[in-house]
C-alpha cells in the first residue's frame, strides 16, 4: 500500500487515498484471517494516511514498513525532503501510532529495528518492554554508525530515559542486541525477562559505547547475572569493547550452548588497559576456559586450576573464532592454544590460519573434530 504527494501541486487533496486506506483499514478487521503479509511502501509525511493504515491485530500478519533512503522532494516552496537520519523517528512515531488508534501488538512474532541514531533505538526498547508482546519470538536491534549523527543525540538518550525493563513475561526465543546500550543493567533487565531465549546475537563491536571502560564490582555483576539454560546458539562479537564484552560474559548464564561465535582482537583495544592488572578474570581466553567453578558462573577472581573450574560454555560443538585473530606474531601460538584448549569437544570449527596452525601441532586433542572451515582476512564476516 502505497500514498504519494504530487510534486506539482504543494498543498494536494488526500480525500482519495484516505478513502483506499479507509477501504482495506475495513476489510483487513472484517476478515483477519485471510491476511499473512502486508506491504506499506513509502509510507507518506501526512499523518492522517497513518493513521488510517489497516489494524495490525489481523492474526498471523507479516507487516513491513520500507522507507526509500534517497533524498526526494516534496515541495518546490520548502524543498524539503525525506532525511534518512530521521527514518526511524518515523517509523516509532508509527508504531505509537498504532497502539494509540486501537492497534495491537499482541500478535507480533518478530520485529527489527534499525537506526542511525542512539535516541530512536533506547525509545522503541521501552515501548515494546512496557507493551505485551506474547507472540513475539524475534527482536532484533540494530545500530548504524552514521557521520551525521552526533555524540550529542547519544548523551540526550541517556539522560532522559529510564532504565528499559519488561512488564511481562515474554515467549521470546531469538534476540539481537547490536546498538547502544544505556548499561549493563538495562541489558540485564532485557534478557532476565526473556527466560525463554533459544538464540542470542550479541554484537557491540562496531558500537560507540557511552562508557566502555566501565568496570563493576563483583558483588554487581552477579546482582546482573541471568540464566538462560535454554540458549543453544550465540554469537558474540566484542572487536575492541573487551572490558564491556567480559563484563556481558559475566551476567550472560548459558550454560548449554552448542552452536558459538566468538569475535574480538586478543591483546588489541581495551585489553592494553588491562595488561597491567593483578586480576586475571579480565583475560578473556583465561575466563572461557575457567569462569565455572563446581557448574556455577564465576564474577570473583578465579581459583587455582585444581578446585572445579571449567569452562563457561563446557557443551559447544560447533565453534567459530574466524573473526578471533591476534596481532602479535610471538604469542599467537600460546594465545590460541589457551583458547582451543577451552573447547576440546567440538565437531565442527570456523578459524583464521593463525589458529588452524596452532592446533594442527596437536590433532590428537580434538579428537572428534571432523569439519574445519578455513577464514581467510580478506573473507567478508
Amino acid at each position: 500500500m502505497s500514498a504519494t504527494q504530487n510534486n506539482s501541486h504543494p498543498e494536494p487533496k488526500f480525500g482519495q487515498d484516505l478513502l483506499v486506506c479507509r477501504h482495506w483499514r475495513n476489510g483487513a478487521r472484517t476478515t483477519p484471517t485471510l491476511w499473512g503479509y502486508i506491504y506499506i511502501s513509502d509510507p507518506p509525511l501526512i499523518p492522517k494516511c497513518i493513521y488510517t493504515s489497516p489494524d495490525l491485530g489481523v492474526a498471523h500478519c507479516n507487516w513491513t514498513f520500507k522507507w526509500k533512503w534517497e533524498r526526494r522532494t516534496l515541495s518546490p516552496k520548502t524543498n524539503s525532503y525525506l532525511d534518512s537520519s530521521k527514518q526511524a523517528e518515523r517509523a516509532l512515531q508509527a508504531l505509537r501510532l498504532i497502539i494509540e488508534y486501537g492497534g495491537t501488538v499482541s500478535r507480533w512474532t518478530s520485529l527489527i529495528i534499525r537506526s542511525k541514531a542512539a535516541r530512536p533505538l533506547y525509545d522503541v526498547i521501552g515501548l515494546i518492554n512496557l507493551t505485551p508482546t506474547p507472540a513475539l519470538r524475534f527482536l532484533s536491534f540494530t545500530w548504524g554508525d552514521d557521520a551525521g549523527c552526533g555524540g550529542e543525540d547519544r548523551e540526550i538518550a541517556v539522560g532522559v530515559h529510564v532504565l528499559p525493563f519488561l512488564a511481562y513475561q515474554s515467549s521470546l526465543t531469538r534476540f539481537k542486541l547490536a546498538s547502544p546500550f544505556p548499561s549493563l543493567a538495562s541489558v540485564s533487565n532485557i534478557l532476565s525477562k526473556n527466560s525463554r531465549l533459544e538464540t542470542l546475537d550479541m554484537d557491540i563491536e562496531t558500537v560507540d559505547l557511552e562508557n566502555p571502560r566501565e568496570r563493576l564490582d563483583p558483588t554487581a555483576l552477579d546482582s546482573l547475572c541471568v540464566s538462560l539454560p535454554q540458549i543453544r546458539e550465540l554469537s558474540f562479537k566484542i572487536g575492541h569493547h573487551q572490558i564491556c564484552g567480559l563484563q556481558l560474559l559475566k551476567i550472560i548464564d548459558a550454560p548449554n550452548v552448542e552452536d558459538s561465535e566468538l569475535q574480538y582482537t586478543i591483546g588489541k583495544g581495551d585489553a592494553m588497559y588491562l595488561r597491567d592488572d593483578s586480576d586475571q578474570t579480565w583475560e578473556i581466553p583465561n575466563y572461557l576456559a575457567k569462569g565455572r567453578v563446581h557448574g556455577y558462573l564465576q564474577s570473583l577472581a578465579l581459583p587455582a586450576e585444581g578446585l572445579g573450574c571449567g569452562p563457561i560454555f563446557p557443551w559447544v560443538r560447533k565453534l567459530n573464532v574466524g573473526g578471533t585473530s591476534s596481532y602479535d606474531v610471538l604469542s599467537q601460538p600460546e594465545t590460541f592454544a589457551e583458547l582451543l584448549s577451552t573447547f576440546i569437544d567440538i565437531t565442527h570449527l570456523v578459524a583464521v590460519g593463525q589458529c588452524i596452525d596452532t592446533m594442527s601441532e596437536d590433532l590428537n586433542t580434538h579428537i572428534d573434530l571432523r569439519h574445519i572451515t578455513f577464514r581467510t582476512h580478506t573473507e567478508r564476516l
